[in-house]
């Protein structure tokens, strides 16, 4: 089975303030980038033991390169730079399933350690077809435009509760539980490595079972609208890049959409 992780490191256990750990120039980055890689070949060690015959790893934060890459797991695959061709670069129909490592919960959350969608403090809500999700959803639903389902999730346990209200029967670890946006209560990076290593395993055992996340289509064309709400009035700027595709709701909010799952999805990367 082939497999694809995508990771992000807000969902890291340890890692819980976004100014002191998740840039690139923050004190904390060097140690986000260790515990973050840990956890990467903890999943890499159960996929593998579940039955993983190929590994692709997507260092999906928004940094040129989050993961250590010399501690990386010597049988996996790693996806890094800027200027990709789409989000979750690399993700076809040959994969199987998808992991998200480090996954943090959606914008607005109650107490969801380090909670956002894609751009921090810039948007306040993301919908698709009325479905309100997450950087996990639309992932999922990306994943699901190639029928692959999405097996495993690790972050807060906010966002393994989003992961499960949106994907029956996916495997979760929660590493950490949100006290605040910028506090949670975490385990050990040991105790969070072993969690995910297992949870991994099981994910691969059970994946046929998982199905993949398709959003119910509209009932008519368009049949897919992503609807993105920033948190400031849209500027002339972001109006100027409209597309054919694009939708200006009102002064904040913009709509993407498409008879294509993967290219409405597509879109907010592209032009947004």
């Amino acid at each position: 089975m082939k497999v694809y992780i995508q990771t992000d490191v807000e969902g890291v256990a340890g890692v819980v303030d976004f100014d002191f750990q998740t840039h690139s120039n923050s004190p904390g980055f060097a140690q986000a980038s260790r515990l973050l890689t840990a956890e990467v070949n903890a999943a890499v060690e159960g996929a593998l033991a579940g039955g993983a015959t190929e590994i692709v790893i997507d260092d999906g934060h928004s940094h040129p390169i989050t993961l250590d890459i010399e501690r990386l797991h010597p049988k996996a695959q790693v996806i890094l730079g800027t200027q990709r061709p789409h989000w979750l670069a690399g993700l076809d129909g040959t994969f199987d399933g998808l992991m998200m490592i480090g996954q943090h919960p959606k914008a607005a959350t109650p107490a969801g350690n380090l909670s956002h969608s894609f751009a921090r403090d810039v948007i306040t809500e993301v919908t698709l077809n009325g479905q309100s999700v997450g950087e996990f959803g639309v992932a999922a639903a990306i994943a699901g435009s190639f029928d692959a389902a999405t097996i495993l999730v690790s972050g807060d346990e906010a966002v393994c509760k989003e992961a499960q209200d949106l994907v029956p029967g996916i495997c979760t670890a929660a590493v950490k539980k949100g006290l605040s946006r910028l506090s949670a209560l975490n385990l050990s990076p040991t105790a969070a490595g072993n969690l995910i290593r297992d949870k991994a395993k099981t994910a691969m055992e059970q994946a046929k079972t998982i199905g993949p996340y398709r959003p119910k289509p509209l009932a008519q064309s368009p049949y897919y609208r992503l609807r993105i709400v920033f948190s400031f009035p849209i500027g002339e700027q972001t109006i100027r890049h409209k597309a054919p595709n694009i939708n200006v709701i009102d002064t904040y909010t913009l709509e993407y959409v498409g008879d294509d799952l993967f290219e409405t999805l597509d879109s907010y990367h592209a032009w947004g």
